[in-house]
């Protein structure tokens, strides 16, 4: 990896894992479901998804590997989502397994493919430069 696109993901990492951390003291509190972690695993789905649909030419390659590799990969958090299942499963809820496993990631995907289209659609329409 070039120096310039390691500081590209070094800056973005941090960025990104510090708002994932910050999801987790600002959402999470007492719900059974693992908010921070759905919320970021989705907005790091659909942002994703933005760059490239409709980013993807406007930005230098070491900018986008910060943002797609540094930023949405540390706020996306696939560790955090597979430790919230192995606890329902270890508190035999597997209700709430089944539904966290499925609503992840179905609205990750959604959201990935509605980033991508909507990226897409900006670029067309001449909204982006």
């Amino acid at each position: 990896m070039e120096l310039g696109a390691a500081r590209a993901v070094a800056v973005g990492a941090v960025a990104g894992a510090g708002l994932r951390w910050g999801l987790g003291e600002w959402v999470d509190g007492g719900s059974t479901w693992p908010w921070a972690v759905f919320i970021a695993n989705v907005a790091g789905c659909l942002l994703l998804g933005l760059l490239v649909g409709g980013f993807r030419s406007l930005l230098h390659t070491d900018a986008l590997i910060g943002w797609a590799i540094g930023f949405c990969g540390s706020l996306t958090t696939f560790s955090a989502f597979a430790l919230d299942l192995a606890r329902f499963l270890r508190d035999d809820r597997w209700g709430w397994f089944a539904a966290y496993l499925s609503v992840s990631v179905v609205l990750g995907l959604v959201a990935f493919v509605g980033g991508r289209a909507a990226g897409r659609e900006l670029r067309i329409q001449g909204r982006l430069p």
